[in-house]
């Protein structure tokens, strides 16, 4: 229904008609531990939901069809088996994280965060669109994509919109160990726009328990549309102002 309802259960699945569940200024609140969502594709509504912690997605997914899911707050996790199967937008206070797939677009609005792994892990998506004071976050913990450290991998368009980024983690890597954090498909669609305060080539310091660790960060890395960051020789770099 389009009522803002409070749920408490530990799996809960949800169908949707041509309402929707939630409303914009009223979303569906739940505190539960898994959540799954359908629609009925003939009449297909938007969801607006707002999770009380966080959840893992059921293996049936969140779905509403051809409409736009939006994350109203709390943290969501996508898994192998539990995908986001339409758009997402991703709003104030709320937190897309986990590993698996969002088959659609994902949008994240001020305020809100897209956050690759339960520690870390890799999300893939089609188009990718950071707005002003979003927040990317990300762990690098080594040099393996997916498993040392997180990764958004686009099968579309990036638009960074000048979105916060912010990296954790220990930061075990050499120079030479590039850090790929979005993998942008093919060398055709570009990267629009850069983080804030970070155009081509500034420094990122990661102050990990080890010290910090200096990347500088490039929008055209891997095969020219990646953003890659760049470990760097402390020593060469020290003379220089570090951008966090």
């Amino acid at each position: 229904g389009t009522a803002a309802t409070d749920v408490t259960a530990n799996a809960l699945t949800l169908i949707a008609g041509s309402a929707g569940i939630g409303a914009s200024g009223n979303p569906l609140t739940t505190n539960v531990a898994s959540l799954v969502t359908n629609s009925d594709a003939a009449t297909d509504g938007t969801q607006f939901l707002i999770e009380a912690d966080s959840l893992a997605i059921g293996a049936a997914g969140l779905l509403a069809g051809g409409q736009t899911i939006t994350l109203n707050g709390g943290t969501f996790f996508i898994n192998a088996t539990g995908s986001i199967l339409s758009n997402v937008t991703v709003e104030n206070g709320a937190t897309l994280g986990g590993s698996g797939a969002v088959v659609g677009t994902v949008l994240v609005n001020s305020g809100g965060t897209v956050s690759p792994g339960n520690s870390p892990g890799c999300i893939t998506t089609n188009d990718l669109t950071l707005t002003t004071n979003s927040v990317f976050a990300v762990e690098i913990n080594g040099p393996t994509a997916c498993i040392d450290h997180d990764q958004i991998i686009v099968r579309g368009n990036v638009t960074l919109g000048g979105a916060t980024l912010n990296v954790t983690g220990t930061a075990a890597v050499t120079v030479g160990q590039n850090i790929t954090i979005i993998d942008n498909d093919g060398s055709s669609d570009g990267v629009s726009g850069t983080f804030s305060g970070l155009i081509e080539g500034a420094l990122v310091t990661v102050n990990s328990v080890a010290g910090p660790v200096v990347f500088a960060i490039t929008y055209s890395g891997g095969d020219g549309n990646d953003v890659v960051l760049l470990p760097q020789d402390v020593i060469t770099v020290s003379a220089f102002p570090s951008i966090v």
